[in-house]
């Protein structure tokens, strides 16, 4: 896929996302939940791998916004508390600024709920249909944020 084409990389990368939490469901819920009732992945470790799992989405969202094809959300004041947070994020692999990974954040919340509620069996009643879902799903998020 040509680098220019942003939506298709946009696409390309929510695909991906799916597909590699289908196929290794264990993996998921590690890095993203509990796999086992009471154990508690060490943050240290699955918190970069979190991290990296939005640089595809990233480069993608800097490169529409170096474009002017981004739909930026409206200013927003983050409480200091919140930008240390961020700061630790971004130490641990996930770049961009404030604005870019509020958007990132808003388009992996829904990538991410779709498919955890996928490779958990919770996706009703569409469960069969996922496959119809999920593409419908990506392509709303790029009419929502590309201008």
């Amino acid at each position: 896929m040509p680098e220019s084409d942003l939506p298709g990389r946009l696409l390309a990368s929510g695909a991906a996302y799916r597909a590699w939490a289908l196929a290794y469901p264990e993996r998921f819920h590690l890095i993203f939940g509990t796999p086992i009732p009471g154990y508690v992945a060490p943050e240290e470790k699955t918190l970069p791998v979190a991290a990296r799992a939005l640089t595809a989405l990233l480069s993608v969202l800097q490169a529409l916004r170096d474009q002017g094809r981004l739909r930026m959300l409206p200013s927003q004041e983050i409480e200091p508390e919140k930008l240390a947070l961020i700061e630790e994020r971004k130490r641990m692999g996930a770049e961009g600024d404030i604005e870019l990974l509020s958007i990132a954040v808003l388009i992996w919340s829904r990538v991410h709920g779709f498919v955890a509620l996928e490779v958990s069996h919770n996706l009703p009643p569409y469960d069969p249909y996922s496959d119809t879902l999920y593409p419908y799903l990506l392509e709303s998020i790029v009419q929502e944020f590309m201008l």
